[in-house]
């Protein structure tokens, strides 16, 4: 898994693409989507599609996600 601090630079509402998460991540993108749709149901990620290519869709942080992001600190300490 990568540094989140090395995540390219994107508004937070901008997101990043499932192939882009799953490189970061180092997930196969078919368990990152299985992932993905299990905490967009629970609230703290959203998708949007991207205008150009409909076939694309950006997972971004929701408010509620964004309040969970003290959890990345805590992962940085005990790691």
């Amino acid at each position: 898994m990568r540094d989140p601090d090395n995540f390219p630079d994107t508004e937070v509402n901008d997101g990043l693409s499932v192939p882009e998460l799953s490189e970061h991540s180092g997930k196969k993108t078919t368990a990152l989507s299985r992932l993905l749709d299990r905490m967009e149901s629970k609230g703290p990620v959203g998708r949007n599609a991207v205008e150009d290519d409909k076939q694309c869709e950006k997972i971004h942080l929701t408010k509620k996600g964004q309040r969970l992001s003290h959890l990345i600190d805590m992962y940085r300490h005990v790691d």
